[in-house]
């Protein structure tokens, strides 16, 4: 490899090196605003019906306002990128439940740790506290209807008059629908919320740099 001998020449390698540096910094910083800046909105449908046994749920989280989606339901996972309207890439990926025995079998193989010693009840304040941060933060809205139904329709009765006594079907975000022809329940609904990644990240390094958030992570990892 022969190295330039004209000052000039050196120069401009060097110049073109240290912009085409900045360039790539440049887009890093952006592509890292971008993921921290804008929210994941995140969707959970699910139902429950007692008389089928049926259960049935979707969990879809979406970025960039749709372009990029993916969803994972009780039987399967679905991929999917949407471009402008476009379904560019939409695959789905049944789930293998016997690579979910090996797994649990794997697991139960290895040898057994000695427990550490963990001050669960101490940490309950700063944990509430944290997860009250958390909820603040997410900020999630929910709806949930359930159709409930006992064998003594006195109970079904006192039940729904403790509901409505109490104005639920005005504040809460739970309806209830009483069954007095029996035994009966079913319940479906849905839960959204944003998730900022800037947010979440401002929250754990204020605890990390507290005293009490510190000594919360040592009670929970064990002495």
């Amino acid at each position: 490899m022969t190295v330039p001998s004209d000052p000039g020449t050196v120069i401009f390698i060097l110049k073109t090196l240290l912009y085409a540096a900045l360039i790539l910094v440049t887009l890093l910083v952006i592509i890292i605003a971008i993921i921290l800046l804008i929210p994941f909105t995140a969707l959970f449908q699910g139902s429950y019906e007692r008389k089928n046994n049926e259960l049935q749920g979707r969990f879809i989280i979406t970025w960039l306002w749709g372009i990029l989606r993916t969803a994972y339901s009780i039987d399967r996972t679905t991929l999917s990128v949407n471009l402008a309207g476009l379904n560019v890439v939409n695959r789905t990926l049944e789930t293998k439940t016997s690579t979910a025995k090996h797994a649990k079998a794997k697991t139960e193989e290895k040898k057994e740790k000695p427990k550490k010693s963990l001050n669960i009840i101490g940490s309950i304040p700063e944990m509430l506290r944290l997860l009250g941060k958390f909820y603040r933060s997410l900020a999630p809205r929910m709806r949930l209807h359930c159709t409930i139904g006992f064998n003594d329709p006195y109970n079904t009765g006192s039940l729904a008059a403790a509901y409505y006594s109490i104005g639920g079907w005005r504040n809460l975000p739970v309806t209830l629908t009483p069954d007095f022809t029996g035994s009966a329940l079913s319940v479906r609904g849905w839960f959204r919320t944003r998730i900022w990644l800037a947010h979440m990240l401002g929250i754990i390094i204020t605890e990390l740099l507290r005293p009490q958030g510190r000594q919360m992570i040592k009670n929970l990892r064990g002495r």
